[in-house]
């Protein structure tokens, strides 16, 4: 039974995003599991004021809601977020100096904590190195955060400390918060984003990957897999995609279509997308900590009697007449489809394109790890 809550320690109590509602779904089919348990790290080649440390990182949770956020399921008909209006942060300092492999087995028992959403689920760890190198170790799970959004909180941390650090006062930032994306969910006519899909999607047929043999060893691991890399001409590309209106996300997602199609032999294919479920009117909501993403369909016709930019610019066409229906959850997509099974796609692109790195990588003394 979870810990009864003051009322006085409440800010604010809310309903679940959709992926939010599915990635507890997971969570509560296997509490111990590793999935969706977040662990990023940053390598700090600088001393470190400990007190300043434990305030700047109080700060950033003062400043995001989300991170003050806990859950509750029982005995209620649907989940709901818990606002606490104060919460002192979970931050572990831990001295490496004399064995720097102690680090190691520090963070690994880090990760094997897992969390309980009935608790707050981030900490934050800090391991001295020597004077001048430190790691930090931030955990949290993924009902809590985006990969976007952890850029944010990171950036506000140095922002923070660094303000500390030459006696100067931490203002409260004035920022949207995780409650006006929830808000705004619930304004929105899922009639007509409903209508949209099923018009979209009432082609899709199922020829997925699954249904293919790649004449593999029978003793091979279904789950090994392998990563590949790619160096393209920038400045070519670029040219490309200025001269015909296309975007970048468009070549990666139509090359992926084109794939699918020789695999499959089928000239319709759909596999997944996640989007930022950042384009919202929601005044500075690229600033906002929270669990923003989505995963999409792609419903792509890969014909091979139109032109090639032809058939990218209907991939670009797809993403953009899509944009307004995409706050909605997968599950509610999948209802509308004529066969109604219980995925649409056993493939999925991921385009990873956010503010993490940039003003701390543009400085020798922060090395950010995921």
């Amino acid at each position: 039974m979870a810990k009864k809550i003051k009322k006085t320690d409440i800010e604010n109590i809310i309903s679940l995003s959709p992926l939010q509602e599915g990635i507890l779904f997971h969570y509560l089919l296997d509490v111990k599991s590793e999935v969706y348990c977040e662990q990023l790290t940053i390598n700090i080649s600088m001393k470190i004021n400990y007190d300043i440390f434990v305030k700047s990182w109080e700060m950033v949770v003062r400043d995001n809601s989300t991170l003050r956020t806990i859950f509750r399921w029982e005995d209620i008909k649907n989940p709901i977020q818990i606002i606490l209006k104060n919460y002192k942060s979970n931050i572990e300092l831990h001295d490496c100096t004399t064995n720097i492999l102690e680090k190691n087995r520090i963070k690994e028992n880090d990760h094997l904590k897992r969390f309980d959403l009935e608790k707050i689920p981030f900490r934050v760890l800090l391991c001295k190195l020597s004077e001048e190198n430190h790691e930090i170790i931030i955990s949290f799970h993924h009902i809590l955060l985006d990969g976007w959004s952890t850029g944010i909180i990171i950036k506000e941390f140095f922002e923070n400390y660094n303000l500390l650090s030459n006696n100067q006062e931490i203002p409260v930032r004035q920022k949207a918060q995780y409650e006006q994306y929830i808000e705004h969910l619930q304004r929105l006519d899922n009639k007509r984003t409903l209508e949209f899909w099923q018009e979209y999607l009432q082609d899709l047929e199922t020829c997925r990957l699954s249904n293919i043999s790649f004449n593999e060893s029978p003793q091979k691991n279904i789950c090994d897999y392998d990563k590949e890399h790619f160096a393209y001409d920038r400045l070519g590309l670029d040219s490309i995609l200025k001269k015909y209106g296309i975007s970048k996300a468009t070549i990666i997602y139509g090359t992926w279509a084109l794939l699918l199609s020789r695999y499959t032999n089928s000239t319709e294919v759909c596999f997944g997308t996640t989007i930022s479920g950042r384009n919202i009117e929601i005044d500075n909501i690229e600033n906002t900590a929270g669990l923003f993403i989505n995963t999409l369909p792609l419903f792509s016709k890969a014909d091979p009697s139109i032109k090639l930019i032809d058939f990218l610019k209907n991939v670009q066409n797809d993403l953009s007449n899509r944009e307004e229906f995409e706050n909605i959850s997968l599950s509610d997509i999948i209802s509308v489809t004529k066969n109604k099974t219980s995925s649409i796609f056993d493939t999925i692109v991921v385009i990873e394109n956010y503010p993490i790195g940039k003003e701390l990588n543009s400085s020798s003394k922060f090395i950010v790890n995921s």
